[in-house]
């Protein structure tokens, strides 16, 4: 093959999904969890996953990852760019770690598992990436929750993926985690690795993705580039405490909300401007407010 021959290839696969569902459909007794969902993941990518509790996210990136069968549509995950290797690799909400094992064993062996001959070439790498150094001899049943989610989320990066799914990766971390995972979480960004971030946190959300697909019910609600949603659909909003109940007025006339409010004679107890924002285009296209809205 030609050095012209592989920039092809290369620029092809480029443009070509990591990911593609199609008309995804997951049912659990009586309950819809999934219908008809449609989403790409590009390469070099970041797509926020979002909606209300129940809204079908875990079961979306389960799906995808291979971990539960749909009922009916199609989940196409393009081959890994480096031969014996997973194309795909996930953090999933429920951290699953070998509790009696070191950190540094449990990942040099995810790392082989999805066939990472150089495991731990990649792990002293990722321990300095994600500042693991520490707890690389210590046992995950030692750990406090928020460095346990943090080496499970490693146990996925230390896979080198071409596609990457993230369920709730900074749940329980602190803040100076979650900044260094999500430099991570970039760098793998540029090095065109696809990533999928299904989160409840949309202040990171909009910082992080490039992209987003709301659902809700199973189904897309709203697709697209973060900076159009939020332009198409984020409009302002005024919240204001009268006589003890809150009144939300679309815009951002702050006079003219709070005449409109107290017209009845009603006492102002507070106000609150809410932006537009990734929030906003939540809160008027499911009617919930984001911190209302717990893990699915």
């Amino acid at each position: 093959m030609s050095v012209d021959d592989e920039s092809g290839e290369a620029a092809l696969a480029s443009t070509r999904p990591a990911a593609r569902v199609r008309g995804l459909r997951k049912t659990y007794g009586d309950v819809i969890a999934l219908q008809g969902l449609d989403l790409d993941v590009m390469p070099g990518s970041v797509v926020g996953l979002i909606g209300p509790n129940g809204a079908g996210k875990t079961t979306a990136v389960r799906c995808m990852a291979g971990l539960l069968k749909p009922d009916s549509g199609d989940v196409g995950i393009a081959p890994s760019r480096t031969p014996g290797r997973s194309p795909v690799a996930i953090a999933a909400q429920e951290i699953e770690l070998y509790p009696g094992l070191p950190v540094e064993t449990n990942l040099i062996f995810f790392g082989h598992l999805s066939g990472v001959e150089n495991a731990e070439e990649v792990l002293a790498e990722l321990a300095v990436e994600l500042e693991l150094g520490p707890l690389l001899g210590k046992l995950p049943k030692d750990l406090s929750i928020g460095q346990q989610r943090l080496v499970h989320v490693a146990a996925a990066m230390v896979a080198v993926p071409d596609l990457l799914l993230l369920d709730e990766p900074t749940a329980a971390l602190d803040v100076g985690s979650r900044e260094t995972l999500f430099a991570a979480v970039a760098r793998r960004r540029e090095a065109g690795v696809a990533v999928l971030l299904s989160s409840h946190q949309l202040q990171e959300v909009e910082a992080t993705c490039d992209s987003i697909v709301m659902i809700n019910h199973g189904e897309v609600i709203a697709a697209g580039d973060v900076d159009d949603l939020i332009g198409k659909h984020g409009g302002g909003q005024i919240e204001m405490t009268v006589d003890g109940t809150v009144q939300v007025v679309q815009g951002d006339d702050i006079a003219a909300a709070i005449a409109q409010v107290t017209a009845g004679g009603g006492r102002l107890e507070a106000v609150n401007v809410i932006k537009p924002s990734l929030e906003t285009v939540f809160i008027n296209l499911t009617g919930m407010r984001s911190m209302d809205v717990e893990a699915s």
